[in-house]
């Protein structure tokens, strides 16, 4: 069955499940890294907010000989876990003080994101961009957000840099800083059964938030890159694995920068989702300056 077939026949078996006053309408965007995406939005008759389920990873499942059945009852599940149960006041996205407490950033590929990036405001960081939304929910389930493009921010009259600057106030309590010594995240992602020994010494941590995701933009947190300097006492190097979070090698126990910049790539060739690449670039970090410089 073709991409295209899996899609109709999910939509097919889906509207079979659901309630007469529940519409299934097909709905694809353009994501990070300028990678489409094709979904299903539910849309109530009675409500004005629909989720929509991306249905790429479903297909691989699929592939991988899970039955269609299955699937389908998969991603009613999930939409149960998401849908909301009451009308959203939309109007509220009007105003500036009703969501200034949400407004947040992350950090997305410049270069890869033109096209997206014509819509909306941004900062550029490095050959990265600074972008803007507002957090309408985080929780067990998962994380809503709701992009800031150019027309809600002239709406707002306001500027990039107001922008940013209450993002920038926001960022370590919406979304926590969080670093790690590699080995520990390792651990919290193998089974135990494994038997993998890891070195005794850390040479790697990870740096993102605490809910793990778009976390490579803690680097941007006030003051949270000299911090970690002076924890490890030494200047290091930065690699970005992910829009989700940044890797940290100190100086002193680094391997060349070649060897870094050969690490990234191969990272994000075999290990990264595309629309989750970052850069294959590698950054310094010079303690006695507080400069961040890409190497």
């Amino acid at each position: 069955m073709t991409y295209q077939q899996f899609i109709l026949m999910t939509k097919e078996k889906l509207e079979a499940s659901l309630d007469s006053h529940m519409n299934l309408q097909l709905h694809t965007v353009l994501k990070n890294n300028g990678k489409e995406r094709t979904g299903i939005s539910f849309i109530n008759k009675n409500l004005n907010i629909s989720p929509t389920i991306y249905l790429e990873e479903y297909y691989t499942k699929y592939q991988n000989g899970y039955p269609l059945e299955y699937i389908v009852d998969m991603i009613l599940e999930v939409y149960t876990d998401v849908k909301c149960e009451n009308p959203w006041d939309v109007s509220v996205l009007k105003d500036f003080f009703q969501v200034e407490d949400k407004i947040a950033f992350k950090i997305i590929s410049a270069e890869k994101n033109e096209t997206f990036l014509k819509t909306m405001p941004y900062i550029a960081y490095h050959n990265f961009a600074i972008v803007f939304f507002i957090l309408h929910k985080v929780d067990d389930t998962g994380t809503a957000t709701i992009p800031i493009h150019d027309a809600l921010l002239n709406y707002w009259e306001k500027s990039v840099d107001e922008l940013f600057q209450t993002a920038l106030k926001n960022m370590p309590t919406l979304l926590p800083a969080s670093i790690k010594p590699m080995q520990s995240v390792i651990r919290e992602l193998i089974d135990d059964d494994l038997n993998i020994v890891l070195p005794e010494e850390e040479l790697m941590y990870v740096a993102t938030n605490t809910r793990g995701v778009f976390g490579a933009s803690c680097i941007l947190y006030p003051n949270l890159l000299q911090e970690i300097a002076e924890t490890l006492n030494e200047d290091y190097y930065l690699l970005p694995s992910s829009i989700h979070e940044m890797i940290i090698v100190p100086k002193s126990k680094s391997p060349s920068t070649e060897d870094l910049l050969e690490m990234v790539k191969d990272i994000n060739e075999t290990q990264v989702d595309p629309e989750e690449v970052l850069c294959d670039s590698v950054y310094f970090y010079n303690h006695k300056e507080s400069t961040l410089i890409c190497v």
